[in-house]
């Protein structure tokens, strides 16, 4: 249900766009404030969990969107605004659960 609804709400963007360069923008300044945290931190950080990655990309994408609509498609804050809130609340939410397990080899 859920990815109906980004579905539908994705395509109600793309049609309201005009300007290819304006769509690119907007996916990019998504892709980085909102999905490169989790998506490194899930390879190089054993702390992360899936509820840290699930809340980094809410928080970092609603940033985005929010800063977006503020500052105006051609501005810079909407990456680093996005990022640097998707960080924070990475390391918290991945801090407060329990992590991966250890892997161990039992002979």
């Amino acid at each position: 249900m859920v990815t109906l609804g980004f579905g539908v709400l994705m395509t109600a963007v793309a049609s309201g766009t005009n300007d290819v360069i304006a769509a690119i923008t907007v996916a990019y300044d998504l892709l980085v404030g909102a999905l490169f945290v989790p998506v490194i931190g899930a390879m190089l950080w054993r702390r992360g969990t899936g509820a840290g990655a699930i809340a980094s990309i809410a928080v970092g994408a609603a940033t985005v969107v929010i800063i977006l609509i503020l500052r105006g498609i051609d501005s810079d804050a909407p990456i680093y605004a996005g990022f640097g809130m998707s960080l924070v609340v990475y390391v918290i939410i991945s801090l407060m659960g329990a992590g991966r397990p250890e892997l161990r080899v039992e002979s």
